[in-house]
């Protein structure tokens, strides 16, 4: 990840179900923050949670 002078923190939200995308930011080296439970009602009435990821680049 490219460093940037006034950037220290990057954050994220990805759908706890996106277990391939997770891992990936993890290796990318974010940690889990939180997560936000029934953050999103689909269609179908159906809830998803939200996790919050970070990384801090300085």
């Amino acid at each position: 990840m490219e460093r940037h002078e006034t950037v220290e923190k990057v954050s994220l939200e990805v759908f706890s179900q996106n277990i391939g995308a997770i891992h990936l930011y993890i290796k990318q080296g974010f940690v889990q923050e939180g997560r936000k439970v029934h953050a999103i009602k689909l269609d179908d009435g159906q809830y998803m949670d939200l996790i919050i990821m970070g990384r801090i680049l300085k």
